[in-house]
């Protein structure tokens, strides 16, 4: 992975797992640039932060993000809720897991 990323985490190791989780969804995900982009800094080759900070990439993002703040917003409460439990399980986990 991208120093970057160590440096943006810095000692946290769970915030580390957090970021190389999202980079492997992105990696396997359905958007080619995203794909690319999530590649290409898990192999070490591109910047986090020049890769979030350009047009392209950038550009690809904050439509994923409109994406889900599309979706979120159309869930029901008791759906919000549930998105919101997942959540906080996934904290509680790397949490825990750090803690072993």
């Amino acid at each position: 992975m991208h120093e970057s990323v160590y440096e943006i985490a810095g000692d946290d190791r769970r915030l580390i797992q957090l970021c190389r989780d999202a980079l492997n969804r992105l990696a396997e995900g359905a958007n080619e640039a995203l794909r690319e982009m999530a590649t290409e800094v898990l192999r070490g080759d591109l910047d986090l932060r020049a890769a979030v900070n350009s047009d392209y990439y950038g550009a690809e993002l904050g439509r994923a993000v409109e994406s889900f703040r599309k979706y979120y917003h159309g869930l029901s409460p008791a759906d919000r809720s549930e998105l919101m439990e997942e959540g906080r399980s996934l904290a509680a986990r790397l949490i825990t897991s750090d803690a072993t």
